[in-house]
């Protein structure tokens, strides 16, 4: 593995309830390399405790943390694990935080996103945004 991909959410939006502090995952894996998740998952909500667990998804196959929820006292950071074995190709991970309710149901609160590069694929390249700020038109 080389180097670590960290997502740090700062300043963008949060949950109503929770906020996805970081992905921690390596930037690069080789094909058939087991891949190691990280989630941190704050609670934001004051009054208390909440019930949080994550899900997730890798391209299309659904991931979910080993199944399991816990306890967050406001203002704590809780860290949900998963592992996956590195296909042949890059793939983004998808993941979010879900609260369980008074009521007994899940709500999904927060969501974040994060690539990891395969070894050895050529670089991909960045998204450019080009900004016009103004336009004349040519009048023949």
């Amino acid at each position: 593995m080389c180097g670590l991909a960290f997502f740090h959410k700062g300043g963008v939006m949060t949950g109503t309830y929770t906020r996805i502090v970081s992905i921690i995952v390596p930037s690069v894996a080789q094909a058939g390399e087991s891949v190691s998740i990280e989630v941190q998952i704050q609670s934001i909500t004051s009054g208390g405790s909440i019930i949080v667990t994550a899900t997730g998804r890798i391209d299309n196959t659904g991931i979910h943390f080993g199944g399991v929820s816990h306890n967050v006292p406001y203002g704590s950071t809780q860290s949900f694990y998963q592992n996956f074995i590195m296909p042949d190709r890059s793939v983004n991970i998808y993941v979010w935080s879900w609260v369980k309710l008074t009521d007994g149901s899940w709500h999904q609160d927060d969501s974040a996103n994060i690539r990891v590069a395969l070894e050895g694929a050529p670089p991909e390249e960045p998204l450019v945004t080009v900004e016009i700020v103004s336009l004349k038109a040519q009048v023949d």
